[in-house]
């Protein structure tokens, strides 16, 4: 047998350069992107966005007592329209991605932020909210968005749902049609989908509608809130699943927010079926769709579509809900528990 010659030894500029990639790892502050949503219904400004706005350009630093985190952790912060077009543009953006629904559209709210943080509406994210915002080059290492919920106190989101939009949003305009009509995906957590016919309901829906339509106007309206199915997501989220999940840690997260005084918090495992929900499934799927189609970075056991190798970390993602100013967090109390989030996934502490 022949005998085995070791590799060659690596070169002190090979050396010097894997030792200099580490070091520049290890002094990059992570990048944090937190978003607020802008007006709604009479609601002309939006608490998320009043929590959002305030962490904008903010740098944490490592707490001193040992053993403490080496990497700082830089925070920025956009806005959102109540829009399911500019989601739908936006979003996946963010995550390093080209829009690839054809409903995707840019959209401004007159009586949101005029300081760019909503963009220029012309251009697309990075450079339409530019110099306001600076897209990070090696992407966000979390994405946090921040909605208004339930008062009562702040709820902490597990998942997302890919169906079932019936509202209109702030531009008055439906959510887009799903990719299945009268199905409904099946499994969960973003992988490829299944569906599985609701038959045996269709024709007596079809009946109940031509009765109703016999009625009055208020009575169409009655079907169409309990009996469609509303919108969501269709072409170009084909290969993701009807629930896609957050893979941080949400009880843990809720546990330290209520023992460090921050309660009443809870854990939630549904947004609502509005923007705060068709908002967090698109960046859960885009972010897993980052993960899947990049070609660098180390591989991720776990992110995968349709068995796909994931080849970069997959930027963490996690939805907030607010209740309305006093109901019953301030404004600052609720950028304090974002805070406390932040430094809880990213510092483990």
């Amino acid at each position: 047998m022949a005998p085995i010659t070791p590799p060659p030894a690596a070169s002190s500029t090979e050396t010097q350069a894997s030792s200099t990639s580490a070091n520049e790892e290890e002094d990059r502050p992570y990048e944090v992107l937190i978003t607020g949503f802008g007006p709604f219904g009479k609601t002309l400004v939006n608490p998320s966005w009043s929590i959002a706005t305030q962490l904008h350009d903010v740098t944490l630093y490592p707490p001193v007592p040992p053993p403490s985190p080496k990497r700082n952790i830089h925070i920025q912060s956009l806005n959102l329209p109540v829009s399911y077009a500019n989601t739908l543009d936006a979003v996946p953006r963010i995550h390093g991605q080209d829009p690839t629904s054809p409903y995707a559209k840019r959209d401004i709210d007159e009586r949101g932020p005029t300081d760019g943080a909503q963009g220029d509406g012309a251009h697309p994210y990075p450079s339409g909210y530019a110099p306001r915002l600076h897209h990070p080059a090696a992407g966000y290492d979390l994405v946090i968005h921040i909605g208004v919920g339930l008062n009562g106190g702040v709820r902490v989101e597990k998942q997302a749902h890919k169906e079932g939009y019936k509202k209109r949003d702030a531009f008055e305009r439906e959510a887009p049609p799903s990719d299945h009509p009268r199905h409904y995906q099946s499994g969960s957590d973003c992988g490829s989908s299944a569906t599985k016919a609701k038959g045996p309901f269709s024709f007596l829906h079809f009946l109940l509608f031509f009765f109703l339509s016999t009625l009055q106007a208020s009575s169409l309206s009655f079907y169409s809130s309990f009996f469609q199915e509303g919108g969501g997501f269709g072409k170009g989220y084909e290969d993701f699943k009807d629930v896609c999940k957050t893979t941080i840690d949400v009880d843990g997260l809720v546990a330290m927010l209520e023992a460090r005084g921050c309660g009443p918090v809870s854990a939630s495992t549904d947004p609502g079926r509005y923007l705060c929900d068709f908002t967090y499934y698109c960046s859960l799927a885009e972010s897993r769709r980052a993960t899947v189609s990049s070609s660098t970075g180390n591989e991720k056991d776990g992110g995968s579509i349709d068995g796909a190798p994931s080849k970069q970390p997959e930027t963490q993602v996690l939805f907030i809900h607010v209740p309305q100013v006093g109901q019953p967090h301030s404004v600052e109390d609720g950028r304090k528990i974002v805070v406390q989030a932040i430094g809880w996934i990213l510092w483990g502490r």
